[in-house]
């Protein structure tokens, strides 16, 4: 923060402009990234839980995958709830 403050005053006004717009630009393509991978993220949760709901209704779990599915149940309603 300290060099940024002494380029800013080294630097004329349209040299300021450029230093803040790249920032912004910067700033804006990495939440740009963020919000893709966490789209992306809740994309692959909700197919994980379609899978494992299909399952559940064929009756395809047996009784070690019956903790993981209610702490899964429990993950997925806290955050929908949200």
């Amino acid at each position: 923060m300290t060099s940024f403050l002494t380029l800013l005053s080294q630097s004329d006004k349209q040299e300021i402009e450029d230093k803040l717009r790249q920032r912004v630009e910067f700033s804006e393509r990495a939440i740009g990234k963020l919000l893709q991978a966490h789209d992306r993220l809740l994309q692959r949760r909700e197919k994980l839980w379609d899978a494992i709901r299909t399952k559940r209704s064929h009756g395809e779990c047996d009784s070690a995958t019956v903790p993981a599915l209610h702490l899964l149940e429990h993950t997925f309603c806290v955050e929908s709830h949200t």
